[in-house]
């Protein structure tokens, strides 16, 4: 099967993970669980994403869900990173970022990128609990020659009806 990585914890306070010193040794935890996925099970990730949620300043150590503030200029590091971690090994796997929480974040972020972390690229992911730039941000993406993921998506509705609005919307709306 295929499947993705996605890194991440909180920090102190909700604070930027801009411990430098780190990157290498997050990058090659995140590239040896693709490797172990791979000889243990035969799973193949299409891609790798060291981050989730990285506009969000109310991650904390110890919170009960996976995502960590990371400034893009920190990002732009971590993405540099876990591709080179990749292509030292010679994978098929591919870099994705960032899975804001909100599509129209995720241009400002996306636009920050640096040109070394555009190298390493293949998908930005995103998740639409908010935001309306569907467009602006898939003709920007597509543009940088990268694709785009709708990644998450939440409501407080069982029915599903909301859910599939919310399809329909993302579907249609990130089409350029």
């Amino acid at each position: 099967g295929r499947s993705s990585v996605v890194g991440g914890a909180g920090n102190e306070g909700g604070a930027d993970r801009r411990e430098t010193e780190g990157v290498v040794e997050v990058s090659d935890y995140l590239v040896g669980g693709v490797q172990h996925l791979h000889a243990a099970w035969g799973s193949k990730c299409q891609t790798v994403e060291p981050l989730n949620g990285p506009d969000g300043k109310w991650w904390t150590f110890g919170n009960s869900q996976e995502g960590c503030f990371v400034e893009p200029p920190h990002q732009n590091a971590l993405i540099q990173a876990v591709g080179g971690a990749l292509a030292k090994t010679k994978s098929h796997t591919q870099v994705a970022a960032s899975d804001v929480n909100s599509i129209d974040k995720a241009v400002p972020i996306f636009r920050a990128y640096d040109s070394d972390a555009l190298k390493m690229l293949n998908r930005v992911n995103v998740h639409s609990y908010g935001g309306n730039a569907r467009t602006q941000l898939s003709t920007l993406v597509e543009s940088a020659g990268n694709e785009e993921w709708l990644s998450g998506y939440g409501a407080d509705d069982a029915s599903g009806r909301s859910r599939s609005r919310a399809n329909v919307t993302d579907l249609r709306d990130s089409q350029s």
